[in-house]
């Protein structure tokens, strides 16, 4: 469930989860019209509303993954992995090779702690939200970094070795080049969009 320092792909409006950015995105990534083609006039809200709705849960689906440039046999993967080990991990590699890293899905606990972060936030500026969520989201998605493997204890782990492993993942986003940051940040809004789509609205009626 991606700034002067801020996730790319988010909007100025505050999203209550970090599943309403990947969703938002989805919402609005309908391709342009091809040259020489008249752009369609512009319907009102219901107009939308109904053209959704004569839709099958399928094709809904379907146009989520395709907004997303996900293939329908890569978001059953991401469906399995969820289902089956509670997450899924991808593999990127970033500038021409030279970085490689692993994003990981997040638990529930990841919306808890960005929620009591925005609470502690003395500011209704959305950038400095944006700001703040993103890193928590890098952190908690962070799997692997070059040569680093970074651990995600259940939650049935000691409390000590949870924040352990917590402050692992936080101090090596924090020692993060500025400009690497942003990559990873960009990556990571990707990411999220596609496994967003996967789990998109037309989905979970199981078809």
């Amino acid at each position: 469930m991606n700034t002067p320092i801020r996730p790319r792909g988010l909007v100025s409006k505050q999203p209550t989860t970090s599943d309403d950015v990947a969703a938002a995105s989805l919402d609005d990534a309908d391709p342009s019209p091809q040259s020489g083609e008249a752009a369609p006039k512009a319907g009102t809200p219901e107009d939308a509303t109904d053209a959704a709705q004569k839709l099958s849960p399928l094709e809904r689906w379907k146009k989520n993954l395709k907004a997303a440039e996900l293939s329908e046999d890569r978001a059953n993967a991401i469906l399995d992995a969820i289902i089956s080990k509670g997450y899924y991990e991808q593999d990127y590699k970033l500038l021409h090779g030279r970085l490689r890293v692993r994003f990981r899905t997040r638990s529930a606990s990841t919306l808890r702690r960005v929620g009591d972060a925005l609470d502690q936030v003395n500011t209704n500026d959305p950038r400095v939200h944006n700001q703040v969520m993103g890193r928590l989201l890098l952190i908690d998605s962070l799997a692997g970094y070059n040569r680093t493997t970074f651990v995600f204890p259940p939650v049935s782990a000691p409390m000590d070795e949870q924040q352990m492993a917590l402050k692992a993942r936080a101090d090596a986003v924090d020692a993060l080049p500025a400009m690497v940051y942003e990559t990873l940040m960009a990556t990571l809004s990707r990411f999220d969009i596609q496994v967003a789509a996967a789990f998109s609205e037309g989905d979970v009626e199981g078809f």
